[in-house]
């Protein structure tokens, strides 16, 4: 167990101690379970909610997108021309996600727009510029 696990594991018991000493207070012995356990409970459900809108700001939900022509997001990854790219194993179409934009890499080693991961909303078409 890490130090940042420690302290979040002792968090979370401490909650559960305060929320049973709430409910106890008030509710006798139903409150003292009862308030533990929605005090263990709380600091869990804000880290799911936490790491849950992180992943939606950022990453993306599928993360890798399907192919252009084949619909089909099983990629291998390979380098090209010094950069890491996905290649589409059906139609050969070479992609790389940088930050919120999968862009489709040219023959030449040029970049074409392709989708852009717009926050809780998905993948979308950008606009070539």
């Amino acid at each position: 167990m890490t130090l940042i696990e420690l302290i979040f594991f002792l968090l979370n018991i401490g909650l559960g101690v305060l929320g049973s000493m709430f409910g106890g207070k008030y509710f006798g012995l139903v409150g003292y379970i009862g308030g533990f356990i929605v005090g263990a409970l709380s600091l869990f459900s804000v880290g799911t909610l936490l790491a849950y809108l992180e992943g939606q700001l950022y990453s993306g939900r599928p993360e890798i997108p399907p192919c252009r022509t084949e619909g089909s997001s099983d990629y291998r990854v390979e380098q090209f021309e010094g950069q890491w790219v996905r290649k589409c194993p059906h139609c050969g179409k070479q992609y790389r996600k940088k930050g919120r934009r999968f862009q489709e890499v040219m023959p030449g080693g040029a970049i074409r727009p392709f989708l852009i991961w717009r926050a809780f909303r998905g993948w979308f078409p950008e606009e070539d510029a």
